[in-house]
C-alpha cells in the first residue's frame, strides 16, 4: 500500500528484470536479477556465482539469489516489468515454490505493472 508523504501518496517504485538459463523454470534457473529504484539512482542486483553452482544440489543452484530477489522486491510498493507477468513473475514464483520459499501474491502488498500490456 502506498505510504503517505507530504500530503500525497508516495509509491516506492522498482523496475525489475531477470535473466535465466532457460525459458522453462522447471529446467532452468535464474542467473541474475536487477531492480532499479524509481526514486533514486540505486540499483539492486545479484547474480549467481561459481560457489553457488559448486555447493548447490541439483535444482537449487539459484536458491541464494532467489531469496535475495524476494527480499528486495518486498521493499517496493509496485514492481514494473516488460513482459514480466508472462515470464519474470511466473519464473520467479516457480523457482521459489520449487525450493519451498514463500512467494507473495501480486496485488496484496506489492502491485505489478507490466508495460507490455500498454
Amino acid at each position: 500500500m502506498p505510504k503517505p508523504k507530504a500530503g500525497k501518496l508516495a509509491e516506492r517504485l522498482g523496475f525489475f528484470d531477470i535473466e535465466t538459463t532457460n525459458l522453462v523454470a522447471d529446467f532452468g534457473f535464474i542467473l541474475t536479477w536487477c531492480i532499479k529504484d524509481g526514486d533514486s539512482k540505486t540499483i539492486y542486483q545479484d547474480q549467481i556465482t561459481l560457489q553457488d553452482l559448486r555447493k548447490a544440489k541439483a535444482g537449487d543452484e539459484d536458491k541464494r539469489i532467489v531469496q535475495s530477489c524476494l527480499r528486495c522486491i518486498a521493499k517496493f510498493d509496485r514492481i514494473v516489468t516488460f513482459y514480466g507477468k508472462r515470464f519474470d513473475a511466473p519464473f520467479l514464483r516457480t523457482r521459489a515454490v520449487s525450493m519451498g520459499l514463500d512467494f507473495f501474491p501480486w496485488g496484496s502488498d506489492i502491485y505489478h505493472t507490466d508495460v507490455y500490456d500498454m
